[in-house]
């Protein structure tokens, strides 16, 4: 079966960049060349490859005007438009190009919602560039509750890993039948009618 890319990157992503393009423009096609080629094409990978040949289309800037070492800026490029630059994407500038941001703090620049100044969250990404992982946060394992009666299914086909339990999900794993409510460990045992309401194992004998 012959699959048809998506629209979005559709023809351009295939498409050689023009060969009239900044310096600064081959260094972050080469960072998204390098992260193809470990992380694979992925969809911000795309996009951002579709931005880069359409901006190098357009009519080449004027030179940057002449300046002194001491007049220049430090400049980085700022891909996903969350005000950091990438590090790596270094330029000194005499006057400042759209696109272009004064630091290079962020840690994924094709990611709007990771950089210094977004939140932490439990997803096992550094999303502050602070150099750690869910910090604060500590991933625990969660046990689906089916019938609602605060104890959780064993079984670990239906767990989750998060820092925070979903809805409808607990800390325990001791129910032995989650498809009833009246089944759990605190529930009253009824003797003599072959079920374990109270989940211990056994039902209990009537005097």
């Amino acid at each position: 079966m012959n699959h048809r890319p998506p629209l979005y990157v559709r023809p351009i992503f295939f498409e050689p960049l023009p060969k009239a393009r900044s310096p600064v423009t081959d260094r972050v096609a080469k960072g998204l060349l390098f992260r193809m080629s470990r992380y694979g094409r992925s969809r911000e990978v795309q996009t951002m490859w579709a931005m880069l040949w359409i901006g190098s289309c357009a009519e080449a800037p004027a030179p940057d005007p002449e300046c002194s070492e001491d007049e220049r800026l430090d400049a980085f490029w700022d891909a996903d438009g969350d005000g950091f630059g990438d590090p790596d994407t270094f330029e000194a500038i005499c006057v400042f190009q759209p696109g272009f941001v004064t630091n290079g703090d962020d840690c994924d620049d094709t990611r709007p919602d990771v950089n210094p100044d977004a939140r932490e969250t439990c997803d096992f990404v550094d999303n502050d560039c602070d150099g750690d992982v869910d910090e604060l946060l500590v991933p625990e394992r969660w046990f689906l509750d089916n019938d609602n009666d605060g104890f959780g299914n064993p079984n670990l086909a239906q767990t989750t890993v998060t820092c925070e339990p979903p809805t409808g999900f607990v800390r325990n794993d001791e129910d032995c039948d989650d498809a009833r409510a009246d089944i759990n460990p605190a529930a009253d045992e009824v003797c003599g009618n072959d079920i374990d309401e109270d989940c211990d194992g056994l039902d209990a004998e009537c005097p």
